[in-house]
């Protein structure tokens, strides 16, 4: 995940027992960490999700066929199932500039 990611992320993914790793954002920065730790897949703030067995290439059609499994699975609507995640609404980055950056 990468550095913009919220900890809620990082633990749920401890929950479910996968050991979280943060990066640097964006896609080049972060296969090299994705491939490294063998990663079953890398997920970006800004909503791109790359699985290891498509090489770390973003794939939205099969992100989407496993949705859609998802609700097939628990014979629910997308509706429904994103009521569950709407504490974590993504809210808009602010862009501070600063004199000194160090």
């Amino acid at each position: 995940m990468d550095v913009l990611c919220s900890g809620d992320l990082y633990d749920t993914i401890t929950k479910y027992g996968g050991t979280p790793v943060i990066t640097k954002t964006g896609r080049a920065l972060m296969t090299p960490s994705l491939k490294a730790e063998q990663a079953l897949l890398g997920i970006e703030f800004s909503g791109h999700i790359m699985y290891r067995s498509s090489g770390y290439i973003e794939q939205p059609l099969m992100v989407a066929i496993d949705i859609l499994q998802v609700l097939d699975d628990e014979q629910r609507s997308l509706n429904t199932i994103s009521e569950d995640y709407k504490k974590w609404y993504r809210k808009p980055l602010l862009s501070i500039k600063v004199d000194n950056p160090d």
